[in-house]
């Protein structure tokens, strides 16, 4: 039976009252919900690594920030690359603001990008802004960009005025940004460079911190709103006849 005459016949089930329609309407838009999701769940996404020298700096619980880092990659990794091809954009290393593609987006990568995380040693600037530009050619246009730094954009590209560009010229674009003990004026940028292009900034502190941000922006919850609203319409479903 089709989505449209379980409704109807649901509709006739509960007789015309205003609260069930209105509740039977919003179930009938919520079913498709899950749908939607499950494709933005299956976008093409991209990390975007901040590999600068100050990922030297121990800070995070005794630990490199990039120590800590490796290690949230490899609990996170597999269940993500799972469901979604992922690829690998480092910046730092190879001069003050190089930006190296080491991962197309592809199926199950998450040996591939452990890989090449634990032979990334830190030097070099914060060129996020072009490192997120690279992400946005290569997924062109249209996909996740999961951006990981702890600094400041260093190489000339100011980060709003990228999530501006981005949500005009690639609206199917979507950075999330992850901010590792990063200060408040580069909160202020990279917060700004997420909102435009309709996506978050989350800050971390410890493993633990980055690990959750990192499983938030590249999965999906489990549950839908489909959910919510058949737990209302229960509650309006008329009582069996004596």
């Amino acid at each position: 039976m089709s989505r449209q005459a379980r409704f109807t016949r649901i509709c006739r089930h509960l007789g015309h009252s205003g609260s069930a329609l209105t509740l039977l309407a919003a179930l009938h838009v919520a079913a498709a919900a899950p749908i939607l999701a499950a494709d933005a769940c299956r976008r093409d996404a991209m990390i975007v690594f901040d590999a600068s020298g100050s990922m030297h700096i121990r800070d995070m619980e005794g630990r490199t920030r990039i120590d800590v880092a490796r290690e949230a990659m490899i609990e996170v990794m597999p269940n993500i690359t799972d469901a979604r091809r992922t690829g690998l954009i480092v910046y730092g290393p190879g001069g003050p603001c190089n930006v190296a593609l080491k991962l197309q987006p592809s199926p199950d990568a998450a040996a591939a990008i452990i890989g090449e995380m634990m032979h990334t040693r830190p030097a070099g600037g914060t060129p996020l802004g072009l490192g997120v530009k690279r992400a946005a050619e290569v997924l062109d246009g249209s996909g996740l960009v999961v951006l990981v730094t702890d600094g400041e954009e260093n190489c000339g590209v100011d980060p709003c005025q990228l999530g501006r560009e981005l949500r005009a010229k690639a609206p199917g674009i979507t950075v999330h940004v992850i901010g590792v003990r990063m200060g408040p004026a580069a909160q202020v940028r990279a917060s700004c460079l997420a909102a435009e292009t309709g996506g978050t900034y989350t800050p971390a502190g410890s493993y633990e911190e980055l690990k959750h941000a990192m499983t938030e922006a590249m999965t999906c919850p489990k549950l839908s709103r489909l959910d919510e609203w058949r737990s209302r319409l229960a509650l309006i479903r008329p009582a069996p006849s004596p």
